[in-house]
Parts: C-alpha cells; sequence; structure tokens
C-alpha cells in the first residue's frame, strides 16, 4: 500500500523585533516534517516583523528558496503538490524562466540579469534532486 506523504510544519523561529523577543511572537520559520527520502525542507517569512510576510520554501542543501506565498500554510500547500506531484515542478520550472525571459532576455549578461536567474537555477535543483527519488 503506498501512502503519500503528509506534510506538516514545526517551528523553529520566532518573529523578534531587534533585540526585543517577545515570547508570544508568532513562528516565522518551520520545518517541514514528513518529506520523502529524507529531504530537509523549511518554510520561512523572509519579511521583516513590521512588514506584510512573504513566505517561501526552503530545500536545505540545495540553495533553493522558492514562491512567494501569503501565509505559511500556502506555501507548504504548494510544497505538498509538488511532493504529491513532482511534474508541477516542471511547471513552476517554465514560468520562472519565461518571466526570467520576458524581462531579460534582451540582456542576459547584465548583472542583474544572472542574479534574478538564480529562482531559475534553484527550480533546476529542485527538479534534479525529485528525479532522484
Amino acid at each position: 500500500m503506498n501512502i503519500e506523504a503528509r506534510l506538516t510544519l514545526r517551528p523553529f523561529m520566532w518573529s523578534h523585533d531587534g533585540p526585543n523577543i517577545d515570547p508570544n511572537a508568532p513562528a516565522c520559520g518551520y520545518w517541514v516534517d514528513g518529506m520523502p527520502n529524507e529531504l530537509l525542507a523549511q518554510i520561512v517569512n523572509t519579511q521583516a516583523a513590521s512588514q506584510e510576510p512573504v513566505w517561501q520554501f526552503r530545500y536545505i542543501g540545495q540553495d533553493a528558496e522558492l514562491g512567494d506565498y501569503k501565509t505559511e500554510q500556502d506555501a507548504l500547500a504548494a510544497l505538498q503538490s509538488f511532493v504529491d506531484d513532482p511534474t508541477g515542478l516542471l511547471d513552476a520550472h517554465y514560468k520562472a524562466e519565461a518571466a526570467w525571459f520576458e524581462k531579460w532576455g534582451n540582456m542576459p549578461d547584465h548583472f542583474l540579469s544572472k542574479r534574478a536567474h538564480q529562482e531559475v537555477e534553484a527550480w533546476e535543483r529542485v527538479i534534479k534532486m525529485h528525479s532522484k527519488q
């Protein structure tokens, strides 16, 4: 019987305002439990506590921080969909590459273009990692 992994969140980092730590502060970083094949992933808020949150998921050891989600649950749902059906990674990679090409296609050697291409390369690394599974 093949049971798909169900991912869950476990907090490891909490919001703070500089050196002032509020013990009731919301979590801003989570370990993702239940990843297949011992993959390590986190979901983190990349914004300061005073700003609207932007959540991304990270594949640890792959230099891949991907997505821009409104909530940690949205990021978890996206990651779960990639675990359930890794072919969705190809679509995400294609969209990232198309957006990059639309913006930078006529000047791919510009230093900002190369930095922007890092997201496309991160999707490529994640696809390779999932294809080894």
